[in-house]
C-alpha cells in the first residue's frame, strides 16, 4: 500500500504493476485485488499489470495481453482469452483445459481420440492437423451405454474442491479433466458428453521440425550447434539445406552428455496421452517440439538425439538462401 501511494503521489497517467502482490497470502491477495479495482475505477488511469496467476488476470483486466518467450500470443477480453484461445499455449496458460491433438475433417467436423464429433469450427483444410481445447466444466457425465455418450471410461481419481469435484476419466486411452457438482467414485465407469460448442478448435503452432542449416561432412549436418547423422544421399559439405524431423522422432535423455546436443525445456503441455515440449538449446536460434511419454518440467535440462532416418533433407533454393542471410 505504501509503495503504490508512492508512486500515485506523483499523479502518473500510467501505473505500472509488477507482480505486485505475489508475496501475499491467499486472503491478503484477494482483498487487494479489489481494493487496487477500486482504485483504478475512482483514479481513472491506466493500470499496466503483470502477472503469471491466471486467476487474478482473468479478474482485475479489461483486457490481457498473453506473452510467451517476450512474444505476444493474443491479445483480448478476459472473456475472449478464456472461450477463444489463439493457440495451445493460451489454453494452457489461462484456466484448466483439455488439450488434444486432433484432425479437421471437414468444416465442423473433428477427428480425436479416434471418435469424430461435430464441432462449430470452419475455414481450416480438410484433413489439417489441428489442437484443440475442451474446458473441463463443458464435459457433461452419462451413464456409460447412454446413446448421447460419445466416449466412456472408468473414473481414475475424484477430488472434492468445495463447490465442485474434479475428476480424471480415461476413455479411448486419453486421461480427460471433467469438473462437475456430482461427482462419481474411483472405479466407476461413466459416459462423457462433449458438446459441439464445448469444442474449440486452434491452429497448430507447428505439424514438424525445420531447420535451416548446412551439410557439416560426408553424412553430417549441423542441428543447434551439433553434428547429426544422416542417411540421405547427393550432399556435398557446405550444401546449405532444410532439415525436417517429426516430434515424435525425438529422443530426449536425462543426462545432456549422453545427447549429441543439450537443451533445456521451455513449455511443457499434457496433451491428454502425451507430453509436447519446447526444447532450446544455447544457441536458441530454433526451439525444437518433442512428443514424449516421459513429464518434464520447465527448466529441465536434457541431451538430444535424433535417430538418421528421422531426417528429411532437402536443398534450400537460392531465393531461401538469400531471405535467410538477410535475416
Amino acid at each position: 500500500r505504501v509503495a503504490i501511494a508512492r508512486a500515485l503521489v506523483n499523479e502518473p497517467q500510467v501505473l505500472l504493476l509488477d507482480e505486485p502482490l505475489g508475496a501475499l497470502d491467499l486472503k491478503m491477495r484477494k482483498e487487494m485485488q479489489l481494493e487496487l479495482m477500486r482504485m483504478h475505477r475512482d483514479l481513472k488511469i491506466t493500470f499496466i499489470y503483470v502477472t503469471h496467476d491466471q486467476e487474478e488476470a482473468l479478474t482485475m483486466s479489461d483486457t490481457i495481453v498473453v506473452m510467451n518467450n517476450g512474444e505476444i500470443q493474443q491479445v483480448g477480453t478476459p472473456q475472449q482469452i478464456y472461450d477463444e484461445p489463439s493457440n495451445a499455449f493460451v489454453a494452457d496458460f489461462i484456466g484448466e483445459s483439455n488439450i488434444l491433438s486432433g484432425v479437421m475433417i471437414e468444416d465442423r467436423k473433428v477427428k480425436f481420440t479416434n471418435t469424430v464429433f461435430p464441432c462449430l469450427d470452419k475455414g481450416f483444410d480438410k484433413n489439417e492437423p489441428v489442437d484443440l481445447v475442451i474446458r473441463p466444466e463443458d464435459i457433461e457425465l452419462a451413464e456409460p451405454d447412454d446413446p448421447r455418450a460419445q466416449l466412456a471410461g472408468p473414473v481414475t481419481s475424484s477430488v472434492f474442491k468445495g463447490d465442485y469435484y474434479e475428476m480424471q476419466i480415461t476413455a479411448n486411452e486419453y486421461e480427460f479433466s471433467v469438473q462437475v457438482i456430482n461427482g462419481k467414485p474411483e472405479g466407476q465407469r461413466v459416459g462423457l458428453i462433449i458438446a459441439p460448442n464445448s469444442i474449440h478448435i486452434m491452429k497448430k503452432l507447428r505439424i514438424i521440425n525445420e531447420v535451416k542449416t548446412e551439410i557439416s561432412g560426408e553424412n553430417t549436418v549441423y542441428i543447434e550447434g551439433g553434428e547429426f547423422t544422416h542417411n540421405c544421399a547427393g550432399f556435398s559439405k557446405g550444401d546449405r539445406v532444410k532439415v525436417r524431423f517429426p516430434f515424435s522422432s525425438v529422443e530426449l535423455t536425462d543426462y545432456t552428455e549422453e545427447g549429441v546436443i543439450s537443451a533445456k525445456v521451455t513449455a511443457a503441455l499434457y496433451k491428454g496421452s502425451y507430453y509436447q515440449v519446447i526444447l532450446r538449446t544455447e544457441e536458441g536460434e530454433y526451439d525444437i517440439f518433442v512428443d514424449t511419454k516421459y513429464e518434464y518440467s520447465i527448466g529441465d535440462e536434457v541431451g538430444v538425439n535424433i535417430p538418421a532416418e528421422a531426417l528429411e533433407i532437402e536443398l534450400m533454393t537460392e531465393k531461401e538462401i538469400k531471405e535467410e542471410d538477410e535475416e
